[in-house]
């Protein structure tokens, strides 16, 4: 899913905001203009099964070297070049695809102690831990299941990486080129997911245009999952039904049409 963040002063973003987007998401960019800041924190242990998802164009997998800033910063030309060269230096992985030799997709995994910038606080990362962050796909390519194939190898390397095993390069699971890989079952994957505020953390998520990715936690703790975020969308459904519903049995004579009858 993406998100407007436009630029301009306050006034600016908040009627781009408004006429492009849902009032909720009006209200939350709102908020966060007084500092209100909210993380969705993905987590799953990582000695669980990864499945392999299969992006729809052929993708190769690799790690980003130090000599191919260039490329990554085509992906992402608002990044600071300096930044991307201490991170490698420092043992940062950055995990790309890409497709035709362009990088479409990235996802990094950083090193402890990570600062979010967004939050502006330390993230806590036990030992044995994997912090995913950054996850990033180009505008032309979303939709092609590219951002879950560069997160899910991510999530398998780190792995890998924790039981002592190196990967080769390409995918960790097979050995292969992602284009032949198993579609992701996500009705099976375990996930735990929490959100916070950090009050007065400052506006650097919202006044300059940017934002930063949801953070990826795949941690090799207990078992936990994402059910009480399915039952939350199944409700959000069920009331967004009803209230459609609701619409149309008030609706005025010749609104059938409005109402798909």
């Amino acid at each position: 899913m993406t998100s407007l963040y436009p630029s301009g002063n306050a006034l600016q973003r908040a009627i781009r905001s408004l006429r492009q987007e849902d009032l909720g998401t009006f209200a939350y960019k709102l908020a966060s203009e007084t500092g209100f800041r909210r993380v969705l924190l993905l987590e799953r242990p990582l000695d669980d099964p990864i499945a392999d998802p299969a992006p729809a164009l052929p993708v190769e997998f690799a790690m980003l070297g130090a000599h191919e800033i260039d490329d990554y910063l085509v992906l992402r030309p608002d990044a600071d070049r300096a930044h991307i060269a201490a991170h490698l230096a420092s043992g940062w992985t950055c995990h790309v695809l890409r497709h035709e030799g362009r990088i479409v997709s990235a996802c990094w995994r950083a090193n402890p102690p990570y600062w979010s910038s967004y939050l502006e606080r330390t993230m806590p990362i036990a030992d044995g831990d994997a912090y995913l962050t950054d996850a990033w796909t180009d505008a032309g390519y979303r939709g092609t299941r590219s951002r879950t194939c560069s997160v899910s190898i991510s999530c398998a390397t780190s792995a890998e990486r924790v039981s002592g095993a190196r990967s080769a390069g390409r995918c960790p699971r097979t050995g292969q080129h992602c284009a032949p890989m198993r579609r992701a079952d996500s009705d099976r994957s375990r996930c735990s997911a929490g959100y916070g505020s950090v009050p007065g953390a400052g506006t650097s998520g919202a006044s300059g245009g940017k934002r930063e990715s949801l953070g990826t936690a795949a941690r090799s703790g207990s078992r936990r999952a994402l059910d009480g975020m399915a039952r939350a969308a199944r409700r959000r459904r069920r009331l967004a039904d009803a209230v459609s519903r609701n619409h149309c049995a008030r609706r005025a004579p010749g609104d059938d049409a409005r109402c798909g009858t």
